[in-house]
């Protein structure tokens, strides 16, 4: 698929990750999904339809299932951004498959694609899906594998943590993207119980809402003082260039990544 356009998405040397793509597409709605209409990758696909096809309709492609295997050094991966691939639907149309198979089982392009990352531990595998419910169904999860959930208000913000909740997994996290709403403080704080990572990002293009700063304020508070790093995006950097913590979950590539300073948080000894 080639490198990945997601800033987060970065290799140990700074350079930029890989964004692996053996499946791709979502049937969310708008009423089984509060983000669907504002999905990055429904547009990207829109704009590359040779990637995930410009009807956005879940796909698998057989031939990209091996490419991590042929990668040398330590990567960062971002899997199946163009798509969800932990919906809720069954089936799934192959893509220049062979023996050719017109339709997959989505539960066995899941093992596949999970089978692959345990054959490949010196890389780091991002998975970020909007129906949670469906991961825990895949524990134990490899230690390879950061396992995230999106969300943009309250209602989705508990949605997301509450499955976590259930995820056997080394590194869970959730991406506050497109930030439209903070969530119950009593969440807010559950949940730092539970992930080890916070992204945190804006909506971006025309008519796009401005969240407000003492939403990313207390959610980013409730974050550091529990010893949790947070990304800030670059499309929220620009809105309140103050916010200038990029950092990454503890350890990872066997580093500790250091952020910014959060102006006005005081940070615990956990990860002073």
């Amino acid at each position: 698929m080639g490198k990945s356009r997601i800033e987060y998405i970065i290799n140990p040397d700074g350079t930029p990750g890989e964004s692996w793509g053996p499946y791709s597409g979502s049937r969310h709605t708008q009423n089984e999904c509060a983000t669907a209409l504002l999905c990055w990758a429904r547009s990207m696909a829109k704009r590359f339809p040779q990637v995930a096809g410009g009807d956005f309709q879940p796909r698998f492609h057989p031939q990209r299932l091996e490419e991590p295997l042929h990668w040398r050094s330590p990567r960062r991966v971002a899997v199946c951004f163009m798509g969800d691939l932990f919906g809720d639907w069954q089936r799934v149309e192959a893509v220049e498959d062979r023996p050719k198979v017109k339709e997959w089982d989505m539960a066995e392009v899941r093992r596949q694609i999970l089978a692959l990352v345990r054959k490949c531990p010196q890389h780091t595998f991002l998975f970020l899906t909007k129906a949670p419910q469906n991961l825990a169904k895949w524990n134990p999860w490899p230690d390879n594998a950061w396992v995230g959930a999106s969300a943009c208000d309250a209602d989705s913000f508990f949605w997301a943590y509450h499955h976590l909740r259930s995820v056997e997994a080394k590194t869970k996290w959730i991406s506050l993207e497109p930030l439209l709403g903070p969530p119950n403080k009593g969440h807010l704080l559950a949940a730092c119980e539970v992930i080890n990572w916070l992204v945190i990002g804006a909506q971006s293009g025309p008519g796009a809402v401005k969240p407000r700063k003492e939403w990313v304020y207390e959610i980013a508070g409730a974050a550091v003082r529990a010893g949790i790093p947070i990304w800030f995006k670059e499309n929220l950097r620009k809105l309140y260039p103050e916010l200038r913590r990029q950092a990454l979950p503890p350890e990872s590539f066997g580093r500790k990544d250091e952020g910014q300073e959060l102006p006005g948080v005081q940070k615990t000894d956990k990860e002073a």
